[in-house]
């Protein structure tokens, strides 16, 4: 998943200003890797806020999607960072499987099996395990179907009836004088939900707004040209 950027500069009127920048016309690849970095810098930003707006434990996978749009003073990231950088044109972004996803949102599809495990404790989230991992012989987790019908595109659930896995979320205490809830209607802790298909909203975060344009053009610009300080 990446995005770019293309720069034309024209310069007329002043042969003395054209003398004067003429060398550093010679190396726009200097002005483009700074607009690389600005457009990683900007999306790292704009990656922490959408991970704010997430529910806690929802965004526990996202790590490795941060550290890879983080670059260093030269546009250098890790394996999974893009910086494509020419004379005239810089590609930044990240190789991360769900980067696209995350910016551009749609429908998610089981590919190698018959529906999506999706983890419901936070625990079980930030472990990355899926229930073939946990029960590889299918014998330890028990289906409960959905009858609810309130999601369409959930299936059903995985419940861990003797709680071996121990991925029981914490309870909430009790205010003093409040009613202590029902009884759940099953025994057991829910790990996962078993889903047809999952549609994710788009939460775009690497792009160009107004203000990176204006940042290139009255400061990376002149800046680079040696027009300013």
């Amino acid at each position: 998943m990446a995005f770019a950027v293309t720069t034309r500069i024209e310069i007329g009127g002043d042969r003395d200003l054209f003398e004067r920048v003429s060398n550093r016309l010679r190396k726009p690849s200097v002005l483009m890797q700074r607009i690389g970095i600005l457009g990683m810098t900007r999306g790292v930003e704009r990656l922490t806020q959408v991970l704010a707006q997430k529910p806690e434990g929802e965004a526990v996978r996202t790590g490795t999607l941060y550290n890879s749009i983080v670059s260093g003073i030269k546009g250098r990231g890790g394996g999974n960072t893009i910086f494509d950088l020419s004379d005239h044109e810089v590609s930044v972004g990240s190789n991360v499987a769900y980067a696209r996803q995350l910016q551009q949102g749609g429908r998610i599809n089981p590919k190698n099996a018959k529906a999506l495990a999706i983890p419901l404790p936070v625990k079980l989230k930030r472990s990355r395990l899926s229930p073939r991992d946990i029960d590889p012989f299918r014998t330890e987790l028990r289906f409960i179907p959905n009858r609810g019908g309130g999601k369409p595109n959930i299936i059903g659930y995985l419940v861990d009836d003797s709680n071996f896995f121990k991925f029981r979320p914490k309870g909430k205490r009790r205010k003093k004088g409040e009613p202590k809830p029902p009884p759940p209607k099953h025994t057991g802790v829910l790990l996962f939900a078993l889903a047809k298909y999952v549609d994710q909203e788009a939460k775009p975060f690497l792009f160009w707004d107004e203000d990176d344009k204006r940042k290139i053009n009255d400061e990376l610009v002149p800046t680079w040209l040696g027009l300013r300080r």
